[in-house]
């Protein structure tokens, strides 16, 4: 389990063991772990292996398993934000990553809208719940492996709605005056 004192490292080592004793082949993209200000960067950007989880630390996990079933690989990917103490504006930006991800997936369902508008609304959603969205984060197709041979893009790219296939919603939010944010993700289906 995640405890107090362990680095960015040893919680990624430990995501990984815990994907491959759950039946996970193998991982598509590295386990991503970004504690207290490193919630702000991006999945491209590198990590900080020596940071540390203090007792009011918040952190996030972003995970993409490859599971097989009956001989075809398919991906997985969500993410998720964990607060190790009781800071309320941290447990309030950790929750608003989730919100704003119910709320910007029932726009997808419910609205014929391209992807591009589709991220411009979950701007102004976020302001309404006080943060702000990440910008250039975005969502992105996932199916039968490896599913960048059918699109390497994002959602917040496409001047049309999306149809054909899973696609991950990814919400990644900042505080708006501290040095931290919250990350969620999952299927839109």
């Amino acid at each position: 389990s995640v405890r107090v004192g362990m680095t960015e490292k040893e919680i990624s080592d430990l995501g990984a063991t815990v994907l491959k004793d759950l039946g996970a082949k193998k991982n598509w993209h590295r386990v991503v772990v970004r504690i207290d200000d490193s919630t702000l960067k991006k999945f491209s950007e590198p990590a900080d292996p020596e940071k540390r989880l203090g007792p009011e630390s918040l952190f996030f996990l972003d995970l993409g398993p490859v599971f097989e079933v009956e001989g075809i690989e398919y991906e997985g990917d969500v993410g998720e934000t964990f607060s190790m103490g009781s800071d309320p504006e941290k447990l309030r930006v950790a929750s608003a990553s989730r919100d704003l991800f119910r709320t910007v997936s029932s726009i997808w369902r419910e609205e014929s809208i391209s992807g591009a508008e589709l991220y411009a609304r979950a701007g102004r959603e976020a302001e309404k719940i006080g943060v702000v969205l990440h910008p250039g984060v975005d969502g992105h197709r996932v199916g039968d492996f490896p599913h960048q041979i059918f699109f390497r893009g994002g959602i917040g790219e496409l001047g049309f709605r999306p149809g054909a296939g899973v696609w991950i919603l990814e919400i990644q939010v900042r505080h708006p005056t501290l040095p931290y944010g919250a990350f969620f993700e999952d299927s839109l289906v």
